[in-house]
């Protein structure tokens, strides 16, 4: 007869979470990440108290503070926070400038511990852009920032009138309208034409310039401004004297050296 033996098994106890060191210092880790959050974003200390605004700008401090103001305020389940940690400046300039036309940029620099600074600068009006008895400002970089009744300065309008007009918008590609500031500039600077406004179509790749006795000069802005220009100095001294200017319709300078002029 066989004997039988008994096997016998070792019981382990299982060894408690809270005596291991992993578990203690995961533990440590989260406590101190947790402190110094709740530190950075709920303490009074890095609560942003003040907002100072500079730069050259017509628009009130206090609508520029109070925009911002609204921005840096945080809102969660347990508390409110105005920390200068969760201020998210992208989201603020893009606020600004959408809000206010007339701001061409503004710069946001955090002053720690609790001072956020917006630096501002502001649209230059080089040129009047005008269309079924609105006019704007219009600066550098083709946009209309804001309504003007003013009468001076260089006039610009669209030969179709459809389209609406809304502060902030680029209603001229920035490299036409530099083309059309220097014929506009070379005309003053070499001759004696008047410019009462400056009409702009297809697309404003083309400009017709109305002048002050009436007649106007069309322009190519694809094509040389400077020949273009050099050209209608030459026909206006050798060929369409001060005398006949009068009875003139129009100067065609869109055709390279093919000038072509008509009476009325």
């Amino acid at each position: 007869m066989r004997k039988r033996y008994k096997k016998f098994y070792r019981i382990r106890r299982k060894k408690s979470v809270l005596r291991s060191r992993i578990f203690w210092r995961f533990f440590l880790l989260f406590a101190v990440i947790g402190s110094v959050s709740y530190f950075a974003f709920f303490s009074s200390f890095f609560q942003i108290k003040e907002i100072t605004i500079s730069g050259d700008v017509k628009i009130p401090a206090y609508e520029i503070k109070d925009s911002v103001g609204a921005e840096i305020d945080k809102d969660f389940v347990f508390a409110k926070s105005k920390s200068i940690f969760l201020v998210s400046l992208e989201e603020i300039n893009k606020k600004i400038t959408e809000q206010f036309p007339q701001i061409a940029k503004i710069s946001l620099k955090r002053i720690f511990p609790d001072v956020l600074a917006v630096d501002v600068i502001q649209r230059k009006p080089i040129a009047n852009w005008c269309q079924e008895g609105s006019c704007f400002y219009l600066d550098q970089e083709g946009v209309i920032f804001e309504e003007t009744q003013s009468k001076t300065g260089l006039r610009l309008m669209p030969e179709d009138n459809s389209a609406e007009l809304e502060a902030g918008v680029q209603i001229i590609d920035k490299k036409y309208l530099s083309r059309i500031l220097d014929i506009a500039k070379q005309i003053e600077s070499h001759s004696d034409i008047g410019i009462k406004e400056i009409v702009v179509f297809d697309e404003a790749r083309k400009i017709k310039i109305i002048s002050a006795e009436g007649w106007h000069i069309l322009f190519d802005l694809d094509e040389s401004v400077s020949t273009q220009a050099s050209n209608l100095f030459v026909v206006l001294e050798e060929t369409i004297p001060v005398s006949k200017r009068k009875n003139l319709d129009y100067v065609d300078l869109r055709f390279g050296n093919r000038i072509y002029w008509k009476y009325k």
